[in-house]
């Protein structure tokens, strides 16, 4: 006697029932016991729904419609047990592949560093002000491309394809740096280096923020950071070894920095079109339970099937996002942060080499202070998700890299050459660069109230933010190399102006949650409906922003 197998929530069956419901169809019960919520549909707006598929319930504090009886049901009695075991599960599946990915990225975009005291620049016969150019135009493309690349995410059904074919073309522009003969093409690989790289980052925030419930994002998205800073370690260890190839096949050693780094780089990307998973309902690591449980998850919390007829579409979110004064407030948090954290990155071995260490202690010792900020990473991001806040942690790193700044300056005005002194500096700014994106990231995503706005949101103080790296590149004028106690100064004081701006943003969350205090549920239920409250996200009266 055949058996039927245990119930699953079916994304496709219940668009399918979406669409004949608002076609005036009876809706039917899903084959083989599959249940048919419904779910986002482009095809027909809520308002033409049935009361059945407008179903209305609370779950995890998220009002939801179109969940069926069944698989609320479902939802409640997946134990704490299983939902630890399915993130675990995702953990490994998902985040290895995403971060030995971001780990190349990092090498790639800050192996120019090591790279120089290895000769590129020299050899290139760049000047200063040239090889300012050539670290400044990598960031030009991330400001442009972040946004459209999330938004173009958005509407693939295999991400896994498109984060490949980002990787293949950026190992390929780097494996082209080892063959580069001038200042021009230096210019021109560097952009196209920015333009394929800047997909990448907002995308893995984006897949990890459908992956997961939204309290655990932030220290999933603290493990990239310490990737970030473990790649600046590596960076100097790995070029302080691959410096020994010099002279091998005719090339010198930042030749052989560029080439084997870009080819490993394309065989991952090579190796992501496998590995990368796109969907719960695609993921055979995965059992059918907690395909439906993920499944429901992604749905409780982008609300169900809200869709009000003329709602906003993505350009009216991206509208609404960049006229909003609090999220450039932030994404400018993110440049400051940026030109502090980027600019230093690649200026650490120049540093170091300064402090009369030689080239291959110069590439080892570059790695202290990535250690810091490794283990802050993940520290803060887990406390902060712990707690459930983030404001708190984003000024508790925003002064560490102040203090940091402060210490790097009064060595390079009073001290001198002290190498204790410049370690523990630089180790206090990366501790405070490297969990601020996570911590930013995670904050907008608490912040915004439906999938697509959340999308938008993330890249766009990702966009702005990336501009940091640009100012950072001309702030670090290697004129002043190795002190650089202008570039110290300015970046205390763009620590400072950080501080003070998220100082604004708490006043602001602050009170906007005071004024929605003091409006009663029954008085905002009475002037719209469970529709139109969610698909108003965080402005919706109800809505609490998190500090």
């Amino acid at each position: 006697m055949a058996t039927t197998g245990p119930p699953t929530f079916d994304a496709e069956a219940a668009r399918a029932s979406a669409t004949k419901v608002a076609s005036g169809e009876k809706r039917q019960p899903g084959p083989s016991g599959k249940l048919n919520s419904v779910i986002e549909t482009t095809e027909r707006p809520v308002s033409a729904l049935s009361d059945t598929a407008g179903r209305v319930s609370t779950l995890d504090g998220i009002r939801v419609v179109g969940l069926t009886e069944d698989d609320e049901v479902f939802y409640k009695g997946f134990t704490a047990a299983q939902r630890r075991r399915v993130r675990l599960k995702t953990d490994v599946r998902l985040l290895p592949v995403l971060c030995i990915l971001y780990l190349f990225a990092q090498l790639d975009r800050g192996n120019i560093g090591n790279a120089r005291i290895e000769g590129f620049q020299k050899d290139l016969h760049m000047t200063e002000k040239q090889w300012n150019i050539v670290l400044a135009v990598f960031f030009l493309p991330y400001f442009i491309l972040e946004v459209p690349s999330n938004m173009f995410l958005k509407t693939l059904k295999r991400p896994s394809l498109y984060i490949s074919g980002l990787v293949l073309a950026w190992g390929a522009v780097m494996t082209c740096h080892g063959v580069l003969k001038d200042f021009g093409g230096a210019v021109a690989l560097r952009l196209l280096l920015g333009a394929f790289e800047s997909g990448f980052f907002p995308a893995a925030m984006f897949i990890c923020s459908q992956w997961y419930p939204r309290q655990f994002v932030a220290f999933r998205m603290s493990i990239f950071m310490a990737v970030a800073s473990v790649s600046g370690a590596f960076s100097g260890v790995l070029a302080a070894a691959i410096s020994t190839m010099g002279g091998v096949g005719g090339l010198k050693s930042w030749q052989w920095i560029f080439l084997i780094e870009g080819g490993v780089t394309i065989l991952l990307g090579v190796l992501t079109t496998v590995v990368l998973v796109d969907s719960p309902r695609t993921s055979k690591w995965l059992t059918e339970d907690e395909k439906r449980y993920l499944e429901l998850m992604s749905f409780i919390r982008d609300n169900g099937s809200a869709r009000v007829e003329g709602g906003p579409t993505v350009w009216d979110d991206l509208k609404s996002i960049t006229t909003d004064w609090r999220y450039w407030t932030l994404g400018l948090v993110l440049h400051n942060v940026g030109a502090c954290g980027l600019g230093l990155k690649f200026a650490v071995p120049t540093i170091i080499k300064g402090l009369g260490w030689s080239r291959q202690h110069s590439q080892l010792l570059s790695a202290v202070p990535y250690i810091a900020g490794t283990c802050s990473a993940l520290a803060v991001s887990f406390f902060s998700d712990r707690c459930s806040v983030r404001s708190p942690f984003v000024l508790l790193c925003l002064s560490s890299i102040g203090l940091g700044y402060m210490i790097l300056l009064i060595v390079a005005v009073c001290v001198g050459k002290s190498t204790p002194g410049v370690l523990v500096g630089m180790s206090l700014v990366t501790s405070g660069v490297f969990p601020m994106a996570p911590l930013c990231g995670s904050w907008v995503s608490n912040n915004f109230g439906t999938p697509a706005r959340r999308a938008v949101g993330i890249a766009f103080i990702m966009a702005v933010g990336s501009i940091g790296g640009l100012t950072g590149s001309f702030v670090y004028d290697y004129k002043d190399a190795p002190g650089f106690f202008m570039a110290f100064g300015v970046c205390l004081g763009l620590a400072v102006v950080a501080i003070l701006m998220v100082l604004v943003l708490i006043w602001s969350y602050l009170r906007s949650n005071a004024e929605r205090v003091g409006v009663t549920e029954e008085q905002v239920r009475s002037e719209y409906s469970d529709k139109e409250l969610m698909e108003l996200g965080d402005k919706s009266p109800l809505f609490r922003y998190t500090l």
